[in-house]
């Protein structure tokens, strides 16, 4: 029996992430700042306890409620500093990978199904949003330093219309 050999499509570009997002050493900054603040006010009304309970514990609570919100905001950091993108665009379609700690996601879309690219063009959270007939892919240009105008030229090859958001 034969073998059919199936041709795959050749790969014009394929981009792996090398960096965290922009700004992450000044929020891990800030939130060092803010964890060794909570534990000041933390200190701060348990030594109160002993003069003046009422005060003592409204700093506690607010202590708790303010280390809880460090507790969201630093998992959040922490995950965006984790993730890792992979795009490889071929002559029929465009793929993204990417890749959370444990999790790995693949989304794709076809060529002839995309209809316009809007892109954001925010330093921090620049990224081109492929609206197609069926489904979107956004592809965050961040994540691939100064491949944004490769990205935005085979756009222009492949006759999708780019649509500027402020």
């Amino acid at each position: 029996m034969l073998k059919e050999r199936v041709m795959q499509p050749a790969v014009r570009l394929e981009l792996t992430s090398g960096r965290t997002k922009p700004g992450a050493k000044v929020m891990v900054a800030f939130l060092t700042g803010s964890w060794l603040t909570a534990l000041m006010w933390l200190a701060v009304s348990l030594s109160l306890f002993a003069y003046n309970q009422a005060w003592a514990c409204l700093i506690l609570f607010t202590t708790i409620a303010f280390g809880w919100y460090l507790t969201v905001e630093t998992v959040r950091l922490d995950k965006a500093t984790r993730s890792r993108f992979r795009l490889k665009v071929d002559d029929q379609s465009i793929s993204l990978t990417t890749q959370d700690g444990g999790e790995r996601n693949v989304e794709s879309i076809d060529w002839e199904t995309v209809r316009a690219a809007e892109v954001y063009r925010y330093r921090d959270e620049a990224s081109v949003l492929l609206r197609g007939t069926k489904k979107s892919l956004e592809i965050p240009l961040w994540a691939f330093d100064a491949s944004h105008p490769e990205i935005l030229v085979l756009l222009k090859e492949h006759g999708i219309p780019i649509i500027p958001v402020p």
